[in-house]
């Protein structure tokens, strides 16, 4: 539940923040833990990045605008300090790890994606090219920038290169139960598109009776919500009436970031009338069931990146993980740091540098991740 529209010195609407949220800002301790693992201070060792300072700032802010008696004992915050909180809040990546070395818990991932709502409703994007980024995204229903028309061009590119073995159907013409939902990368990064050639093989190999949406297929749109677009709720909604009415039981998808938005975001808006897995998931279940079998050795050592918006947003650890332990000759090297203390990788648009790739475990030669954007 969201409070009145109330204005600040930094004019956000804190309205945007539930009591619950409110009342975690002065639940920080200032341990300090969240500094040690955050990985955007590993990248800019600045104070002024770590969960606990934005808390600080934010907590100021909220107070030095605080109505009637109380609030001429409030030093009042000013342009340099608003300034450095916002440039801090879309340092962050979100990566949710900072909630799971926290003593508290504190929700911090769903707290700053509010207060960037109540950032961009107030005109102070610290980086022009986020506002042109979500227009864009809205325009196109994609961030390439790409026609919805070619969205499918992977199936034809597959067949002629003999990637994909059957030409997938729309789910309009087969009404098919369930419902492939490849995203943006898979299906227009020439580099990722073999995600959907082989999720469509894999699917077709069990009997699944599966469809595509092709070039209705737009956006899950969960980067409107990262930056904190208010227009995020309008676009979900309209992609949650669209999918509803295709009559579908499941849907799949092998991006962890729509997973995160359909199965997380989605249903906070409205009902969803179907289950959402995602692909590793999926898999998982099949393999269960002895629809999907691994008969062909694959020796050979891997290590399996956990991408925050699957494992520590989600908890979905062990399905990849039986998926690789059942391939005959595969053997699974863990990273040093794996499952909720796995290593961000994806640094937020428009944050300078990039985060600090682990080392592959030693005799490890195959690095396996299920975040598309981080492979295009």
């Amino acid at each position: 539940m969201t409070q009145p529209e109330t204005k600040n010195t930094a004019g956000l609407n804190t309205g945007r923040l539930s009591r619950r949220q409110l009342m975690s800002l002065d639940a920080c301790t200032r341990c300090g833990e969240c500094q040690k693992w955050c990985p955007i201070y590993t990248l800019d060792s600045r104070e002024d990045v770590t969960p606990r300072a934005k808390i600080k700032y934010l907590r100021d802010i909220l107070r030095s605008s605080q109505p009637g008696f109380l609030g001429l004992f409030r030093p009042k915050t000013g342009p340099a300090v608003i300034n450095k909180f916002i440039k801090s809040l879309y340092d962050c990546s979100c990566c949710n790890q900072c909630h799971f070395v926290c003593p508290v818990r504190l929700d911090t991932v769903e707290l700053w994606e509010n207060t960037r709502e109540a950032v961009y409703e107030s005109g102070q994007l610290p980086l022009a090219n986020l506002e042109t980024y979500c227009r864009t995204l809205k325009e196109y229903g994609n961030p390439q920038k790409k026609p919805q028309e070619t969205r499918a061009d992977w199936i034809e590119t597959g067949l002629a290169k003999g990637t994909l073995l059957e030409r997938p159907e729309f789910i309009t013409d087969n009404l098919a139960p369930v419902l492939l939902f490849l995203g943006c990368n898979a299906s227009f990064e020439e580099n990722v598109s073999l995600v959907s050639q082989h999720a469509a093989n894999i699917l077709n190999e069990a009997g699944v009776q599966f469809g595509i949406l092709g070039p209705d297929e737009d956006c899950c749109y969960g980067k409107l919500r990262r930056i904190g677009d208010p227009e995020f709720p309008e676009m979900a909604c309209k992609n949650t009436d669209k999918l509803n009415n295709l009559g579908i039981e499941t849907l799949v998808t092998a991006c962890a970031g729509c997973y995160k938005t359909l199965n997380n975001d989605y249903p906070k808006l409205a009902k969803l009338n179907f289950r959402v897995y995602h692909l590793a998931e999926y898999l998982d279940l099949l393999h269960e069931q002895g629809r999907i079998r691994f008969d062909n050795p694959v020796p050979g050592k891997i290590t399996y990146h956990d991408p925050c918006l699957l494992g520590r947003h989600n908890g979905i650890y062990e399905p990849p993980r039986r998926i690789i332990r059942a391939i005959p000759g595969l053997e699974l090297v863990e990273m040093d740091r794996n499952r909720q203390y796995s290593n961000a990788r994806h640094v937020f648009p428009g944050c300078q540098g990039e985060l600090p790739r682990q080392g592959h475990p030693s005799g490890s030669a195959t690095w396996l991740n299920w975040y598309p954007p981080q492979w295009a």
